[in-house]
């Protein structure tokens, strides 16, 4: 059998480590917002960002070079279209999932265990736990500044599908919504606030439940929403008719998914529905993003994205039947988000 060698330049490429973390060290330092507060000389970036002018100087020579900001001179820099994209008010939210001082950076230092996840003897059920001795779970439980940055990180994931689960699914025939494992609760405070008529449950573990209190509270929400302060492994509160989960499942393998599904089809009963958010990969040729996204939930977690047909196989385990697929957010990292409407066997 043969195969085509990589060319030894981009496999250098592909491994090296400077430019991935020079880009996360511009990112912490917020060198895009000095630059667009006017900031644009080493010595007033030294100065904004609390620096010293010879390592400052290093990272934008190297980034300038790699097409990360722009070279005036060799003491000035400016802004380009990828520089734009490191400000912490850009849309993408880039800025935020690579300072190294938040969670984004966090989980990806976790690859660094992957070996020991991967050996045969391995005890660890994620390279993030073979890295950091703990389950990200537990390690969020004990951190509060990890646990805000983890929710920060995921309310905008949450957001991108929003607004389409708010007007996807017919809620008018609904009364109480139990959103499970649902963060600080931003998926159910839109739709509370989208449908008057509804009240609803957010199931989740501390610092999540705390946060959610707070935020339904500040939202003026909290006479119609509440939060039951357990996990979703075990028996869930049994007067919702609609279960929501929200990017979850694919954290689990799939024993763990079918009995998150399961208790989200016991706390339905047999005239409820189990609505689930998930993303499906693009099971085209390249399959690039996909492959990545699978290989991250599996080193943070031990989970994967799955196809229609594996969700389908875990829904019908757990009880139930998947009747209609909707996408509610088109080419979100490799694949479309959708919502998969689930009704409970009786």
């Amino acid at each position: 059998m043969t195969t085509t060698p990589v060319a030894p330049r981009t496999l250098d490429e592909l491994s090296d480590l400077v430019t991935p973390y020079a880009v996360r060290i511009a990112a912490t330092l917020r060198l895009a917002d000095h630059m667009a507060a006017g900031h644009t000389k080493v010595e007033a970036l030294a100065e904004a960002s609390g620096c010293r002018l010879r390592p400052l100087a290093a990272i934008l020579e190297y980034l300038s070079r790699r097409g990360v900001f722009t070279r005036v001179s060799a003491q000035q820099y400016g802004l380009n279209a990828e520089a734009e994209r490191l400000r912490d008010d850009h849309p993408g939210g880039l800025r935020f999932r690579l300072d190294l001082t938040e969670v984004g950076s966090h989980v990806e230092t976790a690859h660094l265990g992957y070996v020991g996840f991967a050996r045969r003897d391995a005890t660890a059920g994620s390279a993030y736990e073979a890295h950091y001795g703990t389950d990200l779970w537990t390690a969020l439980a004990g951190d509060p500044v990890l646990a805000a940055s983890w929710d920060r990180f995921m309310s905008g994931v949450t957001r991108i599908a929003a607004d389409q689960v708010v007007t996807r699914f017919d809620w008018t025939r609904r009364a109480h919504l139990l959103d499970v494992g649902g963060g600080s609760g931003t998926l159910l405070r839109a739709v509370l606030t989208a449908h008057p008529h509804l009240t609803g449950t957010l199931v989740e573990i501390d610092p999540a439940a705390t946060a959610a209190r707070d935020a339904l509270r500040e939202n003026g929400l909290d006479a119609r929403g509440n939060v039951a302060e357990q996990s979703f492994f075990d028996a869930l509160p049994d007067h919702g008719d609609v279960c929501l989960l929200a990017q979850v499942l694919h954290d689990w393998d799939d024993a763990d998914a079918v009995r998150i599904l399961r208790r989200c089809a016991e706390a339905a009963g047999p005239d409820g529905r189990v609505l689930v958010v998930e993303r499906l990969p693009h099971l085209d040729a390249g399959r690039l993003q996909a492959s990545w996204m699978d290989l991250r939930m599996l080193m943070l977690f031990g989970g994967g994205e799955r196809t229609e047909e594996q969700y389908r196989a875990l829904i019908t385990e757990a009880g139930m039947a998947l009747h209609l697929t909707q996408v509610v957010s088109a080419g979100a990292l490799g694949g479309d988000m959708v919502l998969l409407e689930c009704s409970v066997r009786a």
